[in-house]
């Protein structure tokens, strides 16, 4: 799995891809969030209940998606594909899924999910495992050890904005 992985960085890095999409700035503030996920996963019930307790006027699209097994790579594909027709209505999209195995999280180690997200018009942030857990993905897009440390760093965000807007009005 070692192998695959670092194959894949190193033909993203010879493309000069690795970089791309982890280097595409954030919207300010960040409030329409496109979300790959399974809507009975944990993570995605997770994220989305952090935004909501933010109080903050978050537009969350979700795409579902399968999160393991040979499902994944297609259902995966189809979501990035969908908000790449629809980049204009999307400040970000997150990848989430919870913690797993490392056979469980290997599937995202692939060679086309991770040309298609080095070459998404939108930023990817990836929350897909834990602090241990990395993958191809996490190499290559913002990642965040978790569906939640995504939301909190989103909220984040968008408080930041509101004081700064706060502090030019003064």
């Amino acid at each position: 799995l070692a192998l695959t992985r670092e194959q894949i960085l190193r033909e993203l890095r010879d493309q000069g891809l690795a970089d791309r999409n982890r280097s595409l700035g954030f919207a300010v503030p960040t409030l329409r969030i496109g979300v790959l996920s399974s809507p009975e996963s944990d993570g995605w019930n997770d994220f989305v209940a952090h935004l909501r307790e933010s109080d903050v006027g978050f537009a969350v699209s979700l795409v579902p998606i399968k999160v393991q097994g040979v499902a994944l790579k297609p259902s995966l594909l189809n979501g990035l594909a969908f908000f790449a027709r629809h980049a204009a209505a999307f400040d970000v999209v997150c990848i989430l899924r919870g913690g797993g195995s490392r056979t469980d999280l290997a599937w995202f180690d692939d060679r086309d999910l991770a040309f298609a997200v080095a070459r998404h018009p939108v930023k990817i942030l990836v929350g897909i495992g834990h602090q241990r857990d990395q993958s191809v993905l996490d190499a290559i897009a913002h990642s965040e050890k978790t569906p939640t440390a995504i939301a909190e760093l989103l909220v984040r965000m968008v408080h930041e904005a509101r004081e700064d807007v706060g502090a030019r009005a003064a």
